[in-house]
């Protein structure tokens, strides 16, 4: 079922990422083997258990462990793209927030001297 669960921790550390910026200009950080290879086993629960995404991103891993790249699929550019923008959007309304609450406190310091 799960292909990368032979690896040993020697296989993860042999492996070298290329691209790594364009991995973190979609994802936001670095890829990291060993977590993407914990990760899939505490989703698949020690590789025990059938699960669709967990069986994917084995597939995937395994691609990069024997050095065959594989391009992202567009829908995950153009999601990641808009998660981007939706976090952007998120980030701008809650430094606006802390810029208003800077201003109420300011105001009430200026009332109480």
């Amino acid at each position: 079922m799960y292909t990368i669960q032979d690896l040993k921790p020697e296989d993860l550390e042999k492996v070298d990422i290329k691209n790594q910026d364009i991995i973190k200009q979609y994802v936001g950080s670095e890829l990291n083997v060993k977590e993407a290879f914990q990760i899939i086993k505490e989703t698949s629960k020690g590789f025990s258990v059938k699960d669709t995404e967990a069986e994917e991103a084995d597939r995937l891993l395994m691609r990069i462990v024997q050095g065959k790249s594989e391009p992202l699929p567009k829908p995950i550019k153009e999601k990641q793209k808009k998660l981007s923008k939706e976090a952007i959007r998120i980030r701008q309304q809650q430094q606006a927030s802390e810029l208003a609450l800077l201003e109420l406190e300011l105001e009430l310091e200026r009332q109480s001297a």
